[in-house]
């Protein structure tokens, strides 16, 4: 398992997330937002009338991803939407530092996202020498891919290892 403290820091350094809502209809909406991890929680603001806003309203449950994909933590959660100004407040010191920015004004919609599962990827090249059948002899947690890449015009291969891993989360 990755440790909880890799996810928190991933989730703190993080500058992109993506968020994953789901439309009336079914469909899921994915954008890039800012946002911040703060007291064992996703924090992040938006306008009230985008797309997003408009879905959490009618279904609060989304995911929540950092922005490095082969060091990925992504979060399954209901966002809660905040409607004390003094939270706002509490959150803006964080947001000056890392955006340089206090995240708006207030009249926006701000939700807090408390993890109910997280997930952690992590993706480390293996030796050269390794091959596919050496690979699933080793007693590594989970084998997920196995790729083909095109590298100075010739294709080579190139064993790489993702270890998606559960993390617990501590509340």
């Amino acid at each position: 398992m990755l440790p909880w403290k890799w996810a928190v820091k991933t989730l703190t350094e993080s500058r992109e997330y993506w968020i994953v809502t789901v439309r009336p209809d079914g469909r899921p909406h994915a954008m890039i937002i800012w946002g911040l991890w703060f007291d064992g929680a996703f924090w992040f603001g938006t306008g009230s009338k985008t797309q997003k806003a408009r879905n959490l309203a009618k279904n609060p449950n989304c995911i929540v991803g950092t922005q490095n994909a082969a060091e990925a933590v992504i979060l399954e959660g209901v966002a809660e939407l905040m409607t004390d100004p003094a939270i706002g407040r509490k959150l803006e010191p964080t947001s000056l530092s890392k955006y340089g920015m206090s995240g708006g004004d207030g009249s926006g919609p701000l939700y807090r996202v408390r993890p109910s599962r997280v997930f952690g990827l992590y993706r480390k090249e293996l030796p050269e020498d390794c091959d596919a059948l050496d690979i699933r002899s080793r007693s590594v947690s989970v084998i997920d891919l196995l790729e083909t890449v095109q590298g100075n015009g010739a294709n080579k291969r190139q064993h790489r290892m993702l270890a998606p891993a559960l993390l617990e989360s501590r509340r």
